[in-house]
């Protein structure tokens, strides 16, 4: 019994030490060799991506900028910057440009007020992303169970 408790305890000290060991190694491979050398995002073009949501969405109800406009500048710069950051598992861009001008056309028809709008979907059109644990018609759901 005693052996096992030694054998043990020798391979408890070598995992906390090799595990460690392991991350800096994986970190490194996949940053210098996967990824690529660190580069500075490209800089921020439009003033629509300094918006705050709000403002944003007010515009929106407002029709002072269209949701189709929003969503193609906010697609144009995931696409930029997704080859440095890697950010999108499970892109939806066609899906989102068509439910932008679905917005932009239900406020066209004036079926709801920009009161009722305001208060019952004060976030109608702004575009937003998750990640792939939140469930998305359509898309897959990435779940791990480490038990």
């Amino acid at each position: 019994m005693l052996v096992f408790l030694l054998i043990a305890d020798f391979f408890r000290a070598v995992l906390t030490v090799a595990h460690p060991l392991a991350n800096c190694i994986l970190n490194f491979v996949y940053r210098r060799l996967i990824m690529g050398p660190n580069s500075a995002l490209p800089s921020i073009d439009s003033k629509i991506l300094l918006m705050p949501a709000t403002e944003l969405a007010e515009k929106i109800r407002k029709r002072q900028i269209s949701c189709k406009d929003v969503m193609r500048t906010y697609i144009q710069r995931s696409q930029l910057i997704h080859p440095h950051i890697n950010g999108v598992v499970d892109d939806r861009y066609v899906d989102a440009l068509q439910d932008a001008i679905a917005v932009d056309r239900f406020l066209e028809s004036g079926e709801k007020t920009e009161e009722q709008i305001a208060r019952e979907t004060p976030l109608l059109g702004v575009p937003f992303s998750c990640k792939e644990v939140l469930g998305i018609k359509g898309k897959y759901i990435y779940y791990f169970n480490f038990l």
